[in-house]
């Protein structure tokens, strides 16, 4: 697999990538956790924010596709003395949980390696496993217009050869989704963006599995 091969690099160039202001992004979920959350961290890759969260809640699961991924992460909650984290190796468009599982659902910079209809597919299945009156947190790439920022880093991609990034439109990905939105944040002269939403529908059906 593509992030198999990545895993050993991948923080170091994760925080190069995004001017070492990605951990910063990530660290504003916190403010909207109040301890006793179930906490669903989707395409975790390296565990960095499932980590993070875990400090402020009562259990995070982090979910990945790529099993290096997952090793790295799982050394990582050791080395830090975080024990209600738990790394499963899993499919983004198929949660292997309940519908309506979890009190917090978030991914970080995971929407930017999909398309539009990936990225609906899997948003999804985030709001089928997140509670009605739960909250949803997306940290990614913005696409609010190109700047200096955005264009080094789409030519360091070019450079490496890798596949440009997606940009989406967060905001208008919870309106389209009828989440109503409780907070949205720039970073790192509005290269980077993070949105919190709250499913104030009830659970949506689809496919079901067990937590």
């Amino acid at each position: 697999m593509h992030y198999d091969l990545l895993a050993a690099g991948y923080d170091l160039a994760f925080q190069m990538g995004t001017f070492f202001q990605g951990s910063t992004a990530k660290k504003g979920l916190l403010d909207f956790l109040e301890g006793h959350e179930i906490v669903l961290d989707v395409g975790c890759g390296t565990g960095d924010a499932s980590v993070l969260l875990a400090k402020n809640c009562r259990k995070v699961i982090g979910l990945d596709y790529s099993r290096s991924m997952l090793n790295i992460a799982k050394k990582r909650a050791r080395a830090r003395g975080v024990s209600n984290v738990e790394f499963i190796q899993g499919d983004a468009f198929r949660l292997p949980f309940e519908s309506a599982s979890f009190d917090f659902v978030c991914t970080t910079f995971f929407f930017c390696e999909f398309g539009p209809e990936d990225v609906a597919s899997i948003l999804s299945e985030m709001l089928r496993v997140l509670k009605r009156g739960g909250k949803l947190g997306i940290v990614d790439e913005s696409c609010s217009g190109m700047n200096l920022v955005h264009s080094i880093h789409l030519f360091s991609h070019k450079l490496l050869g890798q596949a440009s990034p997606y940009l989406h439109d967060l905001p208008s990905l919870l309106s389209a989704n009828r989440v109503r939105l409780l907070d949205e944040r720039s970073y790192c002269f509005n290269f980077l963006t993070s949105v919190i939403g709250l499913k104030t529908r009830a659970p949506i059906s689809g496919n079901a599995g067990r937590i």
